[in-house]
């Protein structure tokens, strides 16, 4: 039977940090904490699934004939507004429609919901979408307006998007300061030895759920692979899965359980590869030194306005690289 391997559940580094992070808060607030928390990353690093995993992990109980719901999760509208904000909640947990709200008419519902299905968390994905599509007068609104949700429903905020969505505490400082740090999901950095070697964890996981099905791949252990898979993927898990995905679906289209290199530098070209990308990293004169590999993870963080992450206490940078990696925390 056709497995997808976006449903094998790899807890690697990045991503079983991520997932306690995340479960800490919402067992934290079950207990009766009242938290704001934020958990981002860029795409495909496995922030939907550390969502999936939390509803599953926590899942509505029937308490003397009560719903109890202790975590739902609200997909954020593209142009967010107060009313929009509770509509998604009220959708979420109603279904039923009962004619036109207003702003306040829709908040009210949303807290009625909210408040009798005893709900502890909420969560809310996509959150960037808020500074996405709207000025900085909105950010303050609806900040003001989740800061309100907490406080009268001593519920929990646990807010999941992209690194962007910090900008909408910039004008709120009370919000602000009530937020906690957020937790950031980075890519694999080239420039320290302890994430190649979870990097390669990864590759050889998706090569063994691969084997399991029948397929032949290259040896993920060679270096020169790992380096050629890590410039394809600029680090990211859910990259890897992309890559593989496409290949096994070349090797299958080909009547073949053989994945090479070759199969690889066509998936690569035929899901990964950007517009105007000249150089493909399966090619046999692809450029891959170690300062092109961590200028790479650079540029992607640089993209989503991050900084790389500090070595972790104990942990040394690659020799040679440190220069290549701008300083910042996580």
């Amino acid at each position: 039977m056709f497995q997808p391997l976006s449903t094998e559940r790899v807890m690697h580094q990045q991503f079983q940090m991520a997932y306690d992070f995340a479960r800490g808060i919402v067992a934290r607030s079950i207990d009766g904490e009242r938290l704001i928390a934020l958990l981002l990353g860029i795409p495909r690093l496995g922030k939907s699934l550390v969502s999936d995993l939390l509803l599953e992990d926590f899942p509505a109980q029937s308490v003397h004939g009560q719903q109890s719901i202790p975590i739902i999760r609200v997909v954020t509208p593209t142009s967010p507004t107060k009313k929009s904000m509770a509509e998604a909640i009220i959708d979420t947990l109603d279904s039923r429609r009962y004619g036109r709200f207003s702003a306040d008419q829709a908040t009210a519902r949303a807290m009625f919901l909210l408040e009798r299905a005893q709900v502890r968390i909420l969560l809310f994905d996509e959150i960037q979408h808020v500074v996405e599509r709207n000025t900085s007068k909105s950010w303050y609104e609806i900040a003001d307006w989740l800061k309100v949700l907490s406080d009268k429903l001593n519920l929990s905020l646990l807010l999941i998007g992209l690194p962007k969505a910090r900008e909408i505490f910039s004008e709120n400082d009370q919000l602000r300061t009530r937020v906690r740090p957020a937790h950031i999901i980075y890519p694999y950095n080239w420039n320290q030895p302890g994430d190649i070697a979870e990097f390669c964890r990864c590759l050889l996981s998706v090569s063994q759920l691969l084997s399991k099905q029948g397929y032949e791949l290259p040896n993920m252990t060679d270096l020169d692979v790992v380096r050629r898979c890590y410039a394809a993927t600029d680090g990211r898990y859910g990259m890897v899965i992309k890559l593989f995905e496409e290949a096994r679906h070349l090797a299958k289209k080909a009547k073949s359980k053989i994945i090479t290199r070759n199969t690889l530098h066509d998936a690569y070209q035929a899901s990964i590869a950007a517009d105007g990308d000249t150089r493909n990293p399966f090619a046999s004169d692809a450029e891959l030194s170690d300062s092109v590999l961590v200028q790479r993870y650079v540029a992607v963080l640089n993209e989503a306005g991050l900084r790389a992450a500090r070595p972790k206490r104990g942990q040394k940078s690659a020799p040679g690289m440190a220069a290549h990696a701008d300083g910042g925390s996580q």
